[in-house]
């Protein structure tokens, strides 16, 4: 769940009046607490839940980030980073989290608390490491109590393996434990989790589930959950700096998996971008690169080599532009693609100013693929783009000598330049595996982006 204060993109709605709202409630605890309330502080665990001895206003935001809550209904995003029912925030143990249960924290603030048990890390690998995870367990024998490790890849997996779902704790209260046993999928795991549970409970074996169940909840004195955020790996370029898509849920186009690892996208040492679509166990995964700084009004090339085989008709290879944050103007969405769409005999090539189903926006022709490289520009004006394909290594855009096919449109979807980057991805469409189950390679030449006077016109 997300914090009460939270909007569904969670961004801060009202945090000034949440707060006021909370400091209200605080006072009226302290000062006019309900016999209910004061009944529940008295039953109640001291609610230390950041482990600095006594509770603060900190504390009570944490069981108020919980209201409504219940046991039936513990995780309803199943997202476990963001507040969920937990026991130990249900102060007055109802089964759902009230405002008695904040009132109940609010009368004990300022209060000391007796030691917690807490597990901390001392060191969580990054994304796309392979190293062990070394934490720390606090006011907790460590003989008494073991850890429970596990790590979210599209859903959550013990670790290190289903056959040795606990880890030691030494008597120090450190431990250590391997998070990567799949070298394919596991350094990529997008969160690490551990749970304090008693040395002798053995917890739920889990292949794969959106949420933790409630029973190793119910058996956890103590627990921790960190997200990796995946910094884009970068790739060098024709001369610019690249940034490489990576996806662990299936997202577009396509819908579809994005793989960024250096076997799948690579500059070769003749300096040619190498994209491919790849199968791993029962995952398609493509690939995309996108420029880091944005370009604008001006020519942009991309230059392919021939395949070495027919394009598979569910592929699609697309050289664009594309701006997150205008949607008011199509994401001004430019777009070569090399596409049959699914049918064999449609032709191979589109030009495209978006929207596509506008009728003008789009124009088909064909080529073969297979006989030799080409070039593919477009040269983005304030009044028009001018469209080209030319083979081997004639000017694009330039005189019709070897030319494939050329369009200029003039229409009025012509997006103004802005933040738009140009982007090359190679996937699948509707994420339809490859006809012939076969993986993909295209090899990218070159890319040339040559200014239009300046880059707003």
């Amino acid at each position: 769940m997300r914090h009460l204060w939270s909007t569904g993109r969670g961004r801060v709605a009202c945090p000034r009046l949440w707060l006021a709202g909370l400091f209200l409630l605080v006072l009226t605890a302290r000062l006019v607490s309900s016999a209910a309330s004061r009944a529940a502080a008295a039953l109640a665990p001291c609610p230390d839940y950041d482990g600095d001895g006594q509770v603060t206003l900190a504390d009570v935001q944490a069981v108020a980030a919980r209201w409504r809550l219940t046991a039936a209904s513990f995780d309803p995003d199943s997202d476990p980073t963001t507040p969920n029912y937990a026991p130990a925030f249900d102060l007055d143990g109802d089964g759902v989290i009230t405002v008695l249960d904040v009132q109940a924290a609010a009368a004990q603030l300022g209060a000391a608390c007796p030691c917690q048990p807490a597990v901390e890390f001392t060191h969580a690998p990054a994304y796309g490491s392979s190293e062990t995870l070394e934490g720390r367990v606090l006011c907790a024998d460590p003989a008494s109590y073991a850890i429970a490790a596990f790590i979210y890849n599209g859903g959550w997996y013990n670790k290190p393996y289903w056959a040795a779902p606990i880890t030691v704790i030494r008597p120090d209260g450190t431990f250590t434990t391997v998070i990567v046993t799949n070298q394919q999928y596991d350094p990529w795991a997008t969160q690490v989790a551990a749970f304090l549970i008693p040395a002798d409970y053995t917890p739920p074996l889990l292949n794969g589930p959106e949420a933790f169940p409630m029973e190793l909840w119910d058996h956890s004195e103590a627990h921790r959950i960190v997200s990796r955020i995946a910094s884009p790996r970068v790739i060098q370029f024709a001369g610019r700096s690249w940034s490489v898509k990576a996806s662990t849920e299936p997202v577009g186009p396509g819908p579809n998996y994005f793989s960024d690892r250096p076997e799948d996208v690579t500059v070769d040492a003749e300096g040619r971008l190498r994209m491919h679509i790849v199968q791993r166990d029962d995952r398609w995964y493509s690939t995309e690169v996108v420029t880091e700084e944005p370009l604008g009004y001006g020519d942009y090339v991309f230059r392919i080599a021939a395949l070495a085989r027919s394009f598979d008709p569910n592929a699609v290879l697309g050289l664009f532009t594309w701006d997150d944050d205008a949607p008011q103007y199509n994401h001004r969405e430019l777009d070569v693609e090399l596409a049959r769409w699914g049918a064999p005999a449609n032709q191979i090539a589109q030009y495209v100013v978006q929207p596509w189903d506008t009728p003008g926006n789009i124009y088909r022709f064909d080529f073969d693929l297979l006989a030799g490289r080409s070039a593919h520009c477009f040269a983005w004006r304030a009044g028009s783009v001018a469209f080209q394909s030319v083979w081997g290594d004639a000017a694009c855009p330039g005189p019709s000598q070897g030319q494939i096919a050329a369009w200029t449109y003039t229409g009025a979807d012509i997006p103004p330049a802005g933040e738009g980057h140009a982007r090359i991805n190679l996937w699948l469409m509707s994420g339809l595996p490859p006809r012939d189950g076969r993986p993909i390679e295209v090899v990218v030449e070159g890319f040339g982006f040559t200014m239009a006077g300046n880059r707003n016109g």
